[in-house]
């Protein structure tokens, strides 16, 4: 076994002592070098690998596991919103059917959690960390994990950046088979499904371990899914649902 002491810098961490998009942009650009790394082993050959990431997926059932852990300790336990049998209904269908289409798409070895404090920063080199979950699944799970962070706020100025220098620096993007509206449709997909659940694990610290620390990340996530819900229209009942709710998530 072979350790290495990575010290306490994140990416989370050395974002908000710069204080400036421009400065800390090339710090991205070396974390999605390792991301790609991890994205491009799924075009190896791999019928004899024993790795356990080959071996699980994001399957239909995990993406609305995912869903419906949010489902249950942001809107039902947190925010205490009664669901009516026919409003569940009809949001269960909703979120199977996003979950459904975001399975179609093409699938390389996902790192799971590749947010800013699973990036470490060690003499201006980058570390990735907390890997355990790898599976297979849609490449955007990861960059949306990334662009989308809750504990940081990157400008869509940012975002478009880091997103084509992916693209451009990913030698297996087009295997994907994706024109460019496919693409963003799997995105705008993938945006929605891990920005609330994302929502619904800071939930389940506080309903499950009474751990306050992450509620504030709740209201800014939720404010940016709720403009993204405005403009794609991909899941009407989810987004009234919560838009009916404002005064709970909006005072934590």
């Amino acid at each position: 076994m072979l350790l290495q002491d990575l010290g306490d810098l994140t990416l989370e961490r050395r974002f908000w002592e710069f204080q400036n998009q421009q400065v800390i942009l090339p710090y991205y650009e070396k974390a999605l070098d390792e991301l790609i790394k991890i994205h491009s082993l799924s075009f190896k050959d791999h019928q004899d690998s024993d790795c356990t990431a080959y071996q699980v997926e994001f399957s239909v059932e995990k993406l609305l596991w995912e869903l419906n852990y949010a489902k249950k300790y942001l809107i039902q336990e947190l925010l205490s919103v009664p669901l009516l049998a026919s409003m569940e209904q009809k949001l269960d269908e909703e979120l199977t059917s996003l979950c459904d289409e975001l399975y179609q798409s093409p699938q390389v070895i996902c790192h799971r959690d590749f947010h800013s404090r699973n990036i470490m920063l060690h003499f201006g080199e980058v570390s990735i960390i907390d890997f355990q979950d790898a599976r297979m699944g849609p490449p955007a799970y990861d960059l949306v994990s990334l662009f989308h962070d809750s504990y940081v706020q990157l400008s869509d100025e940012s975002i478009n950046h880091l997103m084509s220098y992916y693209i451009r620096n990913f030698p297996h993007f087009r295997d994907l088979g994706l024109n460019a509206d496919q693409w963003q449709r799997f995105y705008d997909l993938q945006k929605l499904q891990r920005c609330f659940k994302a929502c619904g694990s800071f939930a389940s610290f506080k309903v499950m371990r009474d751990d306050e620390r992450y509620l504030k990340y709740i209201r800014p996530t939720l404010d940016m899914l709720m403009k993204h819900m405005e403009q794609t229209d991909l899941t009407p009942t989810l987004y009234e649902l919560l838009d009916h709710n404002r005064t709970g998530w909006e005072q934590l």
